[in-house]
């Protein structure tokens, strides 16, 4: 929130090293966004990262598939750098590039961020595109209430059960 980084906990559920996978996320992000002007009229949108092999712990593929990988955020709750409903944070690296190519990206830095969001429960999670996200991830911030958080998190659990 407000450009503060913080480090999110999460459990770790891929093969290789960690310095490795964030250089080849960051070679997909910079290819994402090649021809992109700056301006957020011609937005380009994050692909699904098909290039990108995320091979996965066997233990890593239940954990991501039910979601628990994110459990360890409920610490970043408590600590008060999260929220459990918000948009979902991004990699500091990614932020001041995705802020001047992404239509209306640091609009949703104005809240904390959250473990599930508006977005999640649509069904953009993960290999989606960032633009949409962001969209969603801004009505919900400019339509926030507290009942909106509790549907957010009736559909999570929903999502979760379903899979």
């Amino acid at each position: 929130m407000d450009g503060n980084p913080f480090a999110m906990l999460k459990f770790r559920t891929l093969v290789g090293d960690p310095q490795t996978r964030g250089e080849l996320d960051a070679d997909w992000a910079a290819e994402s966004l090649r021809g992109v002007n700056g301006s957020g009229e011609n937005v380009a949108l994050l692909p699904s990262m098909a290039a990108v092999d995320d091979p996965h712990t066997s233990i890593g593929k239940l954990l991501r598939r039910t979601a628990v990988d994110e459990l360890p955020q409920l610490w970043n709750v408590v600590r008060g750098e999260m929220a459990l409903v918000g948009p979902r944070p991004e990699r500091a690296s990614f932020v001041p590039l995705f802020m001047t190519t992404i239509y209306r990206y640091k609009a949703r830095h104005r809240v904390r961020p959250g473990i599930t969001g508006w977005a999640q429960v649509q069904g953009l999670r993960g290999k989606t595109s960032l633009r949409d996200r962001v969209e969603w991830d801004n009505f919900y911030i400019e339509n926030w209430s507290f009942w909106f958080d509790i549907k957010i998190l009736a559909l999570t659990v929903v999502a979760l059960l379903r899979s």
